[in-house]
């Protein structure tokens, strides 16, 4: 919700309400939806999701997340339709009708706020809305099941949330400055999409300040905080021993780009590192290091299983 904050505050305080709300009370979405049916009837057919997240689905059955074998005094019937009941119905049901409720009013909450004063197709504004709030859907891309399940394994645990921050950044950033650099006109994604941007950074980087001001922190502290190279430092504070700050994909985005620009200029040795061959750590190198902090199984598994191997630290 970081960027629906940034570019609707309004916005993201009724979907983080419904969230909590539909958490208690799990059907606040069907009541959303029949309140608001001609807009979501517009939104299906501009392919807005309303909900379904791929993080609950990978946890349905088969759907790539095995929980092993189950314990013999867990086949019992009373146990098993108990914990089914509390699991299935009470706490996962509870968690996936809370994020789809709170999601899907994001969706209609900023379309029904564009729509009106939008300068682009209706095609493009969905695309804009897909992409802000993690709703682009690799299977309208024309990406087939076994590459979906490759992303899911070794690219990250969410692939679709990941295609869409790295498209909003892509549209509002690159396309913005190759199309300016070549005399394009811009179109109204890339206008939406740069001002999304400007206010995160704007939100993300100013909060950080502000924070670090009030907890007392000069200003060399924080200048070294504002450095994308800087590691879990970047728009952090330590507090107790830990590292505290702005999370979110789009911070690791402007890490990766930071390491692969300014970072390789400065040691062109960093795109070498953790690579067959070289001696230094996996983290130093930027796009490794994007790919393991993405929370992928399979890349997870194999770090475990070396470490495990070399009774070692694969970070180090």
């Amino acid at each position: 919700g970081q960027l629906v904050l940034a570019t609707n505050p309004v916005a993201w305080a009724k979907m983080t309400l419904r969230h909590y709300q539909a958490w208690f009370d799990p059907t606040v979405q069907a009541k959303l939806v029949a309140n608001n049916l001609s807009d979501y009837q517009e939104m299906a057919r501009l392919g807005i999701p309303i909900g379904d997240p791929e993080f609950f689905s990978a946890m349905q059955a088969g759907g790539g997340i095995s929980l092993g074998a189950i314990p013999d005094f867990l086949r019992m019937p009373m146990v098993r339709e108990g914990g089914r009941y509390i699991l299935g119905k009470q706490l996962f049901g509870r968690f996936q009708a809370s994020y789809n409720a709170g999601l899907g009013h994001a969706r209609l909450l900023l379309y029904k706020a564009a729509k009106e004063s939008w300068s682009g197709t209706p095609d493009e504004l969905a695309q804009y809305i897909r992409n802000l709030t993690g709703g682009l859907d690799s299977r309208a891309l024309g990406v087939g099941p076994g590459m979906r399940q490759a992303e899911n394994l070794w690219l990250a645990f969410s692939p679709r949330l990941l295609r869409s921050t790295i498209a909003i950044v892509n549209d509002g950033l690159f396309g913005t400055v190759g199309k300016m650099a070549t005399n394009q006109p811009l179109t109204a994604v890339n206008k939406r999409s740069l001002r999304t941007l400007g206010g995160w950074l704007a939100g993300a980087h100013g909060m950080y300040i502000l924070s670090g001001m009030a907890m007392g922190k000069d200003w060399d502290e924080l200048a070294e905080g504002l450095n994308p190279l800087s590691g879990k430092r970047y728009l952090s504070h330590e507090i107790n021993g830990d590292w505290i700050g702005v999370g979110g994909q789009v911070r690791a985005i402007l890490q990766l780009i930071g390491g692969m620009t300014i970072g390789a200029y400065q040691d062109p040795s960093t795109l070498r590192a953790g690579l067959p061959g070289s001696s230094d750590s996996l983290h130093d190198n930027p796009l490794l290091r994007f790919l393991i902090g993405r929370g992928a199984v399979g890349a997870s598994v194999v770090g475990a299983t070396v470490e495990a191997a070399t009774k070692g630290d694969i970070n180090t």
